[in-house]
This record gives C-alpha cells, sequence and structure tokens, in this order.
C-alpha cells in the first residue's frame, strides 16, 4: 500500500513538473527566447525607419562591416534597421547620420534593453572601424556579447559620411 501511495505521488510531482515546461515552453511560443527575458516593448526604441515587409534581415553570413554607400542605399529605401551613433553625446549633437539614435559607448551597458534584439543594428562613430579601438569596435563587441546577433559597423566613420555630403542632422 505504502509503495503505491509513494508511486502516485511521485507520478504526480513528475507530471505537474512536466505540464510546468511544457507551459513555460509555450509561454514563449517556441521563439527560443528566454521566458525570463524582458517583453519586447520594454527593449525596443524606434527603429531607424520602418518598412512594410521584413525581407531586410541580415543573413548568417553577411560581413560585420557595411560601407558608406551601403548604409546609405538601406536609408533611401527605408529599411527597418536601428542606426547608432556611439560617439558622444555631444559630438551627437554637433551632427550626426539622419535618422541616427545616440548611445555612446560607455552607455551600451546600461541602455542596451532599449534594444529590439531581432533588428539590424548599425553602430558608428567618428573614425569607422579600421582600428580595434574605435568606439564602433568596442560597441560591436559590447553588443554581441549581449546578444544581438545582427550587429554591424560602419566602415568609415561621420566625417567620411558628411564629406560625401550624405544627409546629417
Amino acid at each position: 500500500m505504502k509503495k503505491t501511495i509513494i508511486l502516485y505521488i511521485t507520478l504526480t510531482i513528475v507530471f505537474l513538473i512536466l505540464g510546468i515546461v511544457l507551459g513555460m515552453y509555450l509561454a514563449v511560443g517556441f521563439s527560443g527566447e528566454s521566458f525570463f527575458s524582458k517583453k519586447d516593448s520594454e527593449k525596443e526604441i524606434a527603429p531607424h525607419q520602418s518598412s512594410q515587409d521584413d525581407s531586410s534581415e541580415q543573413s548568417p553570413e553577411s560581413s560585420s562591416e557595411i560601407s558608406l554607400e551601403e548604409l546609405k542605399q538601406k536609408i533611401e529605401k527605408k529599411e527597418d534597421f536601428i542606426l547608432l551613433d556611439v560617439r558622444s553625446e555631444e559630438e551627437y549633437q554637433e551632427g550626426h547620420i539622419s535618422g541616427a539614435q545616440s548611445m555612446p559607448v560607455d552607455k551600451i551597458d546600461s541602455e542596451y534593453n532599449k534594444l529590439t534584439l531581432d533588428k539590424e543594428i548599425i553602430v558608428y562613430c567618428s573614425s569607422g572601424c579600421a582600428t580595434c579601438s574605435t568606439s564602433s569596435n568596442q560597441a560591436y563587441k559590447k553588443l554581441e556579447k549581449l546578444g544581438f546577433s545582427k550587429v554591424r559597423k560602419l566602415e568609415e566613420g561621420f566625417p567620411e559620411w558628411k564629406d560625401k555630403e550624405y544627409p546629417v542632422e
């Protein structure tokens, strides 16, 4: 009799745990995101531009760098991505690429939760990504460590963008 009761209790606990795990799995909608991660509405800031379709997703084999010309085309096509100016707030106020949002590299650790995980993020600074010590390289590495997989760096910096007389604010 005792063995039957113990077996019944054990099976009840096992099924209860399975039910909880299945419920958590269904709650995230098979997305693969952690059940305990923040809601999408808590992670978002306004994207650089909105788009009618989502065909601009970055493929895994695409480069981590983007040229000035490619970025200009993305802006003209109104592709859906986030453009982050990782220079200081003062530099941003003096001028920035049209539609860019300011997030200085030293504030990424405290402000990354404003970004959307599933959008392409393009970062730029004043000197491009020619050397490992640039702000855009630091921002790129930080965002990747934080779980953002669609991050790209502008090959050149804001001065080169401005020299080409591309749109600035």
